[in-house]
Parts: structure tokens; C-alpha cells; sequence
């Protein structure tokens, strides 16, 4: 049974979930990056528990914890839960700025951590293909629809 300090604290923090949800204020650029992570790293298990909020002058910053559930190509599906939260921030396109992220000097780099942190090559290689993805809709295509084609690519068995 919960203490009434643990029911306070969870009311707490569920009033600023909603809070900053209907918030202008939450970056746009933040939640954008943090589905780009998701995607490109296949996230099995983004929910609500798994991100968190900072305020800063005039925005509140987003950061996703807790990623152990990356790469491991069995289970659900794709799974981010603050897209339905955030659909504000998914109902346009990728930000232009969000490139940096996909340039093949970061993906090099992404991928030569995998390799030491002994990622096979399916990992690899759909790290690559849905940065591909991603990149060829930045600025174009709704953040949503990317995260719907990569999510039924995903389900499929991971074809790439």
C-alpha cells in the first residue's frame, strides 16, 4: 500500500506532466531529438517514466533516461509513449537543424560505439537505414508519419 508522501508525490508529478504538456514552452527541438534517439536506436520501452523535464529560461527542456531498452530487437514494438502527449511537437516536420544528428560523421561515430559495446550488424544496420529514413524527411514529411513508417518497418521483422 502506498504512503500518503508516495500519493503526493505521484499526484505532483503527474500535475506537471499535464502542465508541461499543454505548455508552449516545452522544446519542440528537444522532443523532436529525443524520437530521433528513439528511432534510430529502437526503443522498445520509451514511457512515461522514461523521460524527464527541466525548466530553462523561457523552455522546458526534455531529456530521455533510461535507455537499456535500445537495440534489443524482440518485444512489442517501438514504443513512445509522448508522441501522443507531445503531438504538437510530432505534427510537423523534423526540424532542418535536427541534420547535425544524422550527418555521417555522427553516424560513423554512433556506429564504432555499437562495435565496441558489441552491437551486432542488425543494429547497425537499421541505425543507418532509419537515419536514412529520418534524413530524407527532415523538413518535409511530418515527424509523426516517419515514426509510423518506422514502426511498421520495425514490426516487420526489422526489414531492411
Amino acid at each position: 500500500m502506498s504512503s500518503t508522501k508516495e500519493v503526493t508525490a505521484i499526484r505532483k508529478r503527474e500535475g506537471l506532466r499535464r502542465q508541461r504538456r499543454n505548455s508552449s514552452q516545452v522544446s519542440v527541438l528537444d522532443l523532436q531529438k529525443l524520437l530521433i534517439f528513439d528511432l534510430i536506436f529502437s526503443n522498445l520501452d520509451r514511457n512515461g517514466e522514461n523521460y524527464k523535464f527541466q525548466q530553462g529560461e523561457g523552455i522546458i527542456k526534455v531529456f530521455g533516461i533510461d535507455n537499456e531498452s535500445c537495440m534489443k530487437f524482440h518485444g512489442p514494438g517501438l514504443k513512445m509513449e509522448y508522441i501522443g502527449e507531445f503531438d504538437f511537437a510530432f505534427n510537423q516536420p523534423f526540424m532542418p537543424e535536427l541534420n547535425e544528428l544524422l550527418s555521417t560523421e555522427n553516424l560513423e561515430t554512433y556506429q564504432d560505439i555499437m562495435e565496441k559495446n558489441g552491437m551486432g550488424e542488425k543494429a547497425i544496420n537499421w541505425m543507418n537505414h532509419s537515419a536514412n529514413i529520418i534524413r530524407d524527411a527532415i523538413d518535409s514529411d511530418g515527424a509523426i508519419d516517419v515514426f509510423k513508417q518506422l514502426s511498421k518497418l520495425f514490426a516487420n521483422e526489422h526489414a531492411i
